[in-house]
Parts: C-alpha cells; structure tokens; sequence
C-alpha cells in the first residue's frame, strides 16, 4: 500500500485529478441502485428473503420443517423410551393363594432359576427342616402353581451330573429318580438321559480315572466297580474299554 501511495504522489496533478475522478465514478455507479423499465428500483435478495419470511411468519397454518424434524423423533424416543416399562411389569399375584403361599412360590422360583428340580424335590426342599420349612401343603400349592416343564428340569439336572462327574446311563437315571436323588419319575429321567448326547465308553474312561486318583485298583478289579450294579452300572464292554485307557489291562 506505501508502494502505491508513493506511486501516486509521483504523478502530476492532472493526472492525479484524472485518477481521482474515475475513481469517484466507479464508486457512485456501485452504491447507486438498479432500477427496472418502470423506474424503480428493483428490491435486492436480502429484502426479497426479509419478505418472504415475514410472509411465512404471518401464516399461521405453515409449520417450519425444521420443527417438524425435531418433533417427530422426540414422539417416537418417547414411545420406545415408554415400550421397555411397559414389558417389564410383572403380573399381578394370585389372589387366591396365602401370604405363606405366595412367599413359597417365590423361594420356588429362585430355586428354579438356580438350578433343576423334580417336583418332588422342590417340594421337599421348600418344606425340610433343612430347607426353607414352609408347611408341606403351601409348598405344594406353590409348586403346582407354576408353569414347569419337568422333563425339562430332567435335563438341565441330568446335564449338571455330567459336567461334575463320569455318569453311565443306567448310574444316572438312577441318579435323578431315587428317592435319595432328584426324585424326579423313571420316566422323565430316562427320556432327558436319552435326548443328551452322550459318549458312554468316554464317561466310563472319567468314572475309572477318578476311581485311580483315589485308590488302587487291579485291571479286573475296575472292570467289576464300573460294571457292577452296586457301582457305576457301566456294561462290561464300556468298563473294559475304560480299563485299557487308564493303561491297566
């Protein structure tokens, strides 16, 4: 910018007048407004957009996109917000049923959601003098109050066996349906036992290998224990098999 003022001041007057007065011209012509064939002028885009608002302003019926957009997600984060609350009320209780009653349907249930139980099982847990000791009819009224699926109680009950301990198939059905056992019936511990896939000779491998962690035993000796039916109730084959795994035969 000094460059140019020195510049300028070098030049002779006429020549600084002539300069000055374009430039004066140029600056007339931009701040002058345009007009139309009708001599006036013509309204620029800001006041041309300051119309148009305040049109829309005074048009009560015109609802601005942009609050629509804003509306219509709040509405619908107010819906699913509302939806879980809903789902997650819990029934209301049994009448019918006695404040003794209704407590045992819930020790019940917790047990359930603990692990598998035979009707009879949980019945006598809910009543033993070693378990929660309802009186023996509301802990029944309790359990033939819900909805159980026993064969599925079988099942879970018949799973955790197997993942303790080495079971044969006749051991653990007799396992889930003694009366020092699960208590369940004959006929739903041998319907989980056989929809479990299982390897029978594997299991007998278990039931002998934990036999030698214990104690000693001769190669005919643990063919007798896992065979016998006073022991695991293996068959001979399966308890043969496990005794040449262990390295006894």
């Amino acid at each position: 910018m000094a460059r140019i003022w020195r510049r300028f001041r070098a030049l002779k007057v006429w020549q600084q007048a002539a300069i000055g007065g374009v430039l004066f011209l140029s600056i007339l012509v931009a701040v002058t407004p345009s007009t139309d064939d009708s001599g006036e002028p013509e309204a620029s885009d800001s006041s041309a957009a300051a119309a148009a608002t305040e049109e829309r302003a005074e048009d009560p019926t015109e609802t601005p996109t942009e609050t629509r957009a804003t509306q219509e997600p709040t509405e619908a984060a107010t819906s699913e917000a509302a939806a879980p609350n809903q789902t997650a009320t819990p029934p209301a209780p049994d009448s019918s049923l006695t404040t003794s009653q209704r407590a045992a349907v819930r020790s019940a249930q917790s047990y359930l959601d603990f692990s598998g139980f035979s009707r009879r099982g949980l019945i006598d847990q809910l009543s033993s003098e070693f378990g929660d000791q309802y009186p023996v009819e509301d802990a029944t009224v309790a359990v033939d109050s819900l909805n159980v699926d026993w064969n599925e109680q079988a099942v879970r009950s018949a799973t955790a066996y197997l993942d303790f301990s080495g079971f044969s198939r006749l051991g653990l059905i007799d396992q889930l349906s003694s009366d020092f056992g699960d208590q369940y019936t004959v006929a739903e511990a041998t319907a989980a036992v056989d929809r479990l896939n299982v390897d029978w000779n594997a299991e007998a491998v278990r039931s002998a290998q934990a036999y030698l962690d214990f104690s000693g035993f001769s190669c005919q000796g643990l063919i007798d224990q896992l065979s016998s039916e006073f022991g695991d109730q293996y068959t001979v084959e399966q308890a043969t098999h496990a005794a040449t795994q262990v390295d006894l035969c």
